[in-house]
């Protein structure tokens, strides 16, 4: 099945009203935030070359805590949810644990979306919202 890469999901969360500050602009992923959110919805960025590149396996990452068991996102129709947990210091915000460094590290829950109303559908979930 193919799934959603990092690109159209960030086009795709920007018509829903989610905005990219500034300070969420890391090196590794891409922090979206919505008025209706206090955590930001954390797109995976990479570079390939000196360019923007799609990131295509689990590209978004939502915060552990996010507001309902993340696992009852998983049983959506088209959303798939990472088995590991997704560590990255980039990810300002997020809880941090120790994953085998020499310092915690900021983690969260990495999903991936078959189609636009997958991704809707979590987007629905999270902010309380129903298109």
């Amino acid at each position: 099945m193919n799934m959603l890469n990092s690109f159209p999901i960030e086009d795709h969360l920007k018509k829903r009203g989610f905005t990219l500050s500034g300070e969420d602009a890391r090196t590794y992923v891409r922090g979206l935030r919505h008025p209706a959110l206090e955590e930001p919805f954390y797109i995976k960025a990479r570079r390939s070359n000196g360019r923007p590149a799609a990131v295509s396996r689990f590209p978004v990452v939502l915060h552990p805590e996010a507001g309902l068991p993340l696992n009852a996102l998983a049983s959506i129709s088209g959303v798939a949810m990472a088995d590991a947990l997704y560590h990255n210091s980039n990810l300002a915000g997020f809880p941090k644990r120790d994953n085998g460094g020499k310092k915690e590290i900021a983690f969260g829950r990495a999903f991936q979306f078959a189609h636009e109303g997958a991704l809707d559908a979590v987007v629905d979930h999270l902010t309380g919202s129903r298109k």
